[in-house]
């Protein structure tokens, strides 16, 4: 964030991409702090082995204290450093479990209340993954969780695998991508509509294909959806279409 608030400083019309994916949770307390998991986090469950679907949860109910001060980090110390940078234009995204828990940590919301408070014309867009108490899901074929994958169909990522027929009838009716009105330009409020369109058939896809009696598999537990934040107080320009 240091190197971003010096090569920005002096451009408030710059636009910043935060993309968090892999396991989050929830940590225990009134703050209901958002979680990222790091890579030493003690992980119980043994997913059978060949398994192609997984979920990114920490497999509690809410993340216990000394979990999160040894082997997490809190999503408001990230927006904080996000909150110093000079550009106006910031979109947050997260392919995670609980996602939309953000939208309630309340040292996000203490944030987010002081940037109110000294009258800042920041924006800030979220694509969420998951709502609150929801998992998210990542396919071994896709190479990707399911938001990420759709998001880069969406923006026209390159060598992307798992083209199998019954994902390209997910893709079909959108040969411009996310531009959905096909102007050659993609709107944050654009990119969240087509996460919302297409993350939940690639979940209906992905279950299908998780082993009985894994974690997540009750189907009250499945079906997450992207989640739509202050669509129309919050949407910008992201990106320009590329030509084919």
């Amino acid at each position: 964030f240091l190197d971003l608030a010096s090569r920005t400083r002096d451009n408030p019309e710059d636009r910043v991409v935060v993309f968090l994916a892999g396991h989050t949770a929830v940590a225990e307390g009134k703050d209901g702090a958002f979680c990222l998991l790091r890579s030493d986090y003690p992980f119980a469950t043994d997913w059978p082995a060949g398994n192609l679907v997984a979920i990114r949860d920490a497999e509690e109910d809410r993340l216990p204290a000394d979990k999160a001060r040894a082997h997490a980090i809190a999503f408001a110390d990230i927006y904080n450093e996000l909150s110093r940078i000079t550009p106006l234009n910031r979109l947050v995204i997260v392919d995670g479990c609980s996602a939309q828990s953000i939208l309630r940590d309340a040292a996000v919301r203490r944030i987010q209340d002081n940037f109110a408070r000294a009258q800042l014309s920041t924006r800030v867009a979220y694509v969420l993954g998951s709502r609150s108490g929801s998992p998210s899901f990542e396919d071994e074929r896709l190479a990707h969780g399911l938001l990420t994958y759709s998001l880069l169909r969406g923006t026209g990522g390159p060598n992307l695998g798992g083209k199998r027929a019954e994902v390209e009838k997910v893709f079909l009716p959108f040969a411009t991508g996310a531009d959905l009105d096909a102007d050659g330009t993609t709107t944050t409020d654009e990119l969240q509509n087509f996460a919302d369109r297409t993350v939940p058939p690639l979940v209906t896809l992905a279950v299908k294909d998780m082993p009985r009696g894994a974690p997540g598999d009750d189907p009250e537990d499945l079906g997450p959806r992207p989640v739509m934040a202050s669509r129309s107080s919050t949407s910008f320009p992201l990106l320009a279409r590329p030509p084919r």
